[in-house]
């Protein structure tokens, strides 16, 4: 199986949305221009 993803695809993001659900708004920080980070 091929995965091809265009960079417009907001998969992290919907990802990313649901762990910040099931986990709390506060846990994950965005970084931007970089990504994400779990805090402690």
């Amino acid at each position: 199986m091929s995965w091809s993803l265009r960079p417009s695809t907001n998969l992290v993001n919907v990802y990313v949305s649901a762990l910040r659900k099931k986990l709390g708004e506060n846990v994950i920080e965005t970084l931007r221009g970089f990504g994400y980070r779990l805090r402690t």
